[in-house]
């Protein structure tokens, strides 16, 4: 029985069998909407198809028309898988985009396009990547690890921001979108993952490994980026309660070589202001760290409703209530020289930064409130973030 549900997509399940994924599927399943906001596409709206054609073969595409730039972007890919106790993959893809300068781990475009409709410092920059790739892949579900060999060509180009719309505050004006290293991208991408893919806002414990290596072949660029991603849950007190108490850590880590050009800097997440979600700085506001190189550790450790049980507080027991204590470390590198060089407005501290914090977990069985204590440089935050469930 496939389980499913609100979180019914964050539990992973090795099926060896190819299933007809059309059967029983209304022509509403087939789309899925493109939408968010952001002061270089504007509105962007579009829609995404994805459809099984024969046997292992399927393709995915979408469209959308961006207001701002009064043009439109699209994306095709035809995939075909193949296997059983080794899933093969292969994929052709080609897009013509808005792409984001740096990556987030935690939000999407859509959660992000709340900051500029807000009146808030738009979090991402972006520039025009026109390219495809080639792909080959190989997911062995008895060590639960993907191997992955990619080609990439692109086109890489500058945009200008064109919106300073907001809902609120018609004076409010955004930060330019700066501008980047335009030319040619030839790269070959090895990588990596043990488990599945990142699970955003830290709702549920997961082990998950993720090791990639990207080197330039020809072009207008020269450089090699390697970037690892770990997180894991380890059980702590208490280990024969249906939910121990546990510790989960989220690891980040990148570094390169070359001449690297800053669409292809790392990052680590700051907070949403008053939305403190986890694998976030939840004492950095609004916009991320950057940089050639980078490193951070973010850990929790739930100590479930134990501390109120050991009180007397049985109200909070019985909501299901529970404590965390966390803390966060890490910070970017931009060589001197490289600072010299960079006209654009980031983000970036030369020293590691520190927080400490608590939260209580559960309320209203959605929500929990954190309170971070920077250590570097003293100062309390007070944020909302989504319940940690499992």
């Amino acid at each position: 029985f496939k389980p499913s549900g609100f979180l019914a997509r964050f539990i992973e399940i090795e099926d060896d069998a190819d299933p007809d994924t059309s059967k029983g599927r209304s022509i509403w399943s087939y789309f899925s909407p493109s939408i968010w906001y952001n002061r270089v596409d504007e509105l962007n709206a579009g829609i995404n198809i994805s459809e099984s054609i024969y046997g292992g073969l399927s393709v995915h595409m979408g469209a959308a028309y961006k207001t701002g730039l009064k043009r439109g972007g699209y994306h095709f890919r035809l995939r075909y898988s193949t296997g059983k106790s080794v899933r093969w993959r292969f994929d052709w893809a080609v897009s013509t985009l808005t792409d984001l300068r740096y990556q987030s781990m935690t939000y999407s475009r859509l959660v992000a396009s709340t900051l500029p409709l807000i009146a808030l410092d738009d979090y991402f920059d972006y520039y025009w990547n026109k390219g495809m790739r080639l792909e080959t892949a190989a997911r062995i579900g008895k060590i639960r690890s993907t191997f992955a060999l990619k080609y990439h060509y692109q086109e890489h180009t500058a945009l200008e921001k064109t919106s300073d719309f907001n809902m609120f505050w018609s004076d409010f004006k955004q930060r330019p979108n700066p501008e980047i290293q335009e030319g040619i991208l030839r790269s070959v991408e090895f990588s990596y993952i043990y488990g599945r893919d990142f699970i955003p806002f830290g709702v549920i414990g997961q082990k998950r490994v993720f090791l990639s290596v990207e080197h330039t072949l020809s072009g207008n660029f020269d450089f090699t980026v390697m970037r690892l991603e770990a997180d894991w849950r380890i059980p702590t007190f208490l280990q024969r309660r249906l939910l121990p108490n546990a510790l989960d850590i989220h690891i980040q880590m990148g570094t390169s070589d070359g001449d690297l050009p800053i669409q292809k800097f790392g990052a680590l997440d700051a907070s949403f202001y008053a939305f403190t979600p986890f694998a976030t700085f939840r004492s950095l506001m609004g916009r991320p760290y950057e940089g050639e190189k980078y490193a951070a550790i973010f850990w929790e450790h739930n100590f479930r409703t134990v501390p109120f049980e050991l009180i007397g507080i049985d109200f909070l027991v019985e909501k299901s209530i529970s404590l965390i204590v966390y803390g966060a470390h890490g910070r970017t590198w931009i060589s001197n020289q490289r600072q010299m060089e960079l006209t654009h407005d980031y983000i970036y501290d030369d020293q590691v930064r520190h927080e400490l914090g608590a939260a209580i977990n559960g309320i209203f069985s959605l929500f929990r409130v954190d309170l971070t204590y920077r250590l570097d440089r003293p100062r309390f935050y007070v944020g909302l973030g989504m319940t940690r469930f499992f």
